[in-house]
């Protein structure tokens, strides 16, 4: 029996000493670019049970006192996603290296690690993406697990986990 349940929609924010929340983005369930500010919207999935367990939050894009993070997961068909994250500093600051690890988790423990890490000469933002193949349809959820970023004054911003569930077909 499948469900529509209210879909939280919450945030990651690249945080220097404390964290911060703001006004939050929401894509559509396929994991599409933001298109408006939303406080709730519906998402299908497989179960009421599933439902119940609170299986599907997602936790896109927030803005914070060191700039902004995002993860989007969409599916490319044939048991395939696209997860697509990264950052964008906020004022003056500039990135000179970063480390970002993305974990893809789906049904019966499936689950999958990407990672991205290197040099950005002053960079103000960074964003990576990968497409990768699932073994089996149903709702699977992308979440940063690891964000860190090595700004030109010697401090660092770090991401807390963002994530976006998406139904992979």
């Amino acid at each position: 029996m499948k469900a529509l349940v209210p879909l939280a929609v919450a945030g990651v924010t690249l945080v220097s000493g404390t964290a911060a929340s703001a006004s939050v983005s929401a894509a559509d369930v396929r994991g599409a670019a933001p298109s408006r500010l939303v406080k709730v919207a519906l998402v299908e999935v497989d179960s009421v049970e599933q439902a119940e367990a609170g299986v599907v939050t997602p936790m896109n894009v927030v803005r914070g006192n060191c700039g902004k993070a995002w993860l989007w997961l969409s599916d490319v068909g044939r048991r395939k996603y696209k997860v697509r994250t990264g950052f964008e500093l906020a004022g003056a600051r500039r990135a000179v290296s970063y480390s970002w690890r993305v974990q893809v988790n789906g049904p019966r423990r499936w689950s999958k690690r990407h990672s991205w890490n290197g040099g950005l000469w002053w960079r103000k933002s960074w964003e990576g993406s990968r497409e990768s193949t699932v073994p089996r349809g149903g709702i699977h959820s992308g979440t940063v697990v690891a964000g860190a970023v090595v700004l030109s004054n010697g401090r660092a911003c770090a991401a807390l986990p963002a994530s976006d569930p998406a139904r992979i077909t």
